[in-house]
């Protein structure tokens, strides 16, 4: 089921979203003066090009394009005493970092994948593009893909990324998607209700807002916050959030066996960089992510859509 339309229309402001247009308008401005090649290679890590020459050498790139594109479906259960017993078994679909490029054949492929899989609400936390400066309209099309594949009975929300448009807002809403920009809204069942947050990138734009987010949420409400990454894990405990997902990390795409991840691209103890965590009362989850950033190949980390079950501790 999804949101009525005008629970769709996400109204944006203030001096946070002011910020991020601001930045949009340099970034546009910068990529029409000194051409798209400069921004990327100012962009890409010394590491990540030894790597790309690494896996050419040892011809092991096929074998990691062929990794990233077996995606999987993980199951995780976080228990609270607090959580409204109307909300004990309550499943989220987690899908983040999709990085849309010009084909559709992945969407098609996740779609696929997610037929059948029954959920309460699905999260979206951020970059469906593959590099800011590519063609927009690749990413309603196969996201819209995607999204004819989700079963959710409360919809979709979603939140921008580091990679995203301000643009997006909008054009997801009329996709069916619910966004939230440093913004929240409570979701009832039966009599009880839990407040979900969702805040702007805090990685690259650095524009989120945790505490504008859970404004109007009721005390002692369970809070759920979306968060492109996990860069604002210590604001969103100062916050009494309950459960933090996020993803931005693609939980490092390339990790070695005893080492882990190469790299994150976050700022966060690396222990935040994948899988479920917990930050003083606060437990997270950082999904893998559906795509790749940079390196097109993932070794020793599938992608994966993430089935969170929240359960009420006894």
């Amino acid at each position: 089921m999804k949101f009525q339309a005008e629970a769709c229309t996400t109204s944006v402001g203030g001096p946070r979203w002011e910020r991020r247009l601001a930045i949009e308008r340099r970034r546009a401005e910068n990529h029409a003066r000194r051409g798209r090649r400069t921004f990327r290679l100012s962009r890409i890590f010394s590491l990540k090009t030894a790597v790309k020459l690494f896996l050419k050498l040892s011809r092991l790139q096929a074998r990691g394009e062929a990794n990233a594109r077996r995606p999987i479906i993980r199951r995780v259960s976080f228990s609270f005493p607090n959580l409204p017993t109307s909300f004990d078994g309550f499943r989220i679909l987690h899908l983040s970092d999709f990085h849309f490029d010009g084909e559709a054949a992945r969407a098609v492929m996740i779609r696929d994948m997610l037929r059948g899989v029954e959920s309460d609400l699905c999260v979206l936390t951020g970059d469906y593009l593959a590099d800011y400066f590519d063609p927009l309209g690749r990413v309603y099309c196969n996201l819209a893909t995607v999204l004819s594949g989700v079963r959710a009975q409360y919809g979709t929300v979603g939140i921008l990324g580091n990679n995203d448009h301000s643009e997006f807002v909008q054009r997801f809403s009329d996709l069916g998607v619910r966004m939230l920009v440093n913004d929240g809204f409570e979701l009832g069942i039966k009599g009880e209700s839990i407040w979900i947050a969702g805040v702007d990138d805090p990685n690259t734009f650095e524009c989120e807002d945790v505490a504008g987010a859970m404004r109007g949420a009721s005390s002692g409400a369970f809070k759920l916050l979306l968060a492109h990454s996990p860069e604002v894990a210590r604001e969103a405990v100062e916050a009494d959030v309950h459960l933090y997902v996020c993803g931005h990390t693609h939980g490092g795409q390339m990790c070695v066996p005893v080492l882990g991840p190469l790299f994150l691209n976050a700022s966060c103890p690396r222990r935040f960089g994948s899988g479920a965590w917990r930050y003083k009362t606060m437990q997270g989850y950082t999904t893998t992510g559906l795509g790749t950033s940079a390196i097109p190949a993932r070794f020793n980390c599938p992608p994966e859509a993430a089935i969170i079950e929240l359960r009420r501790a006894r």
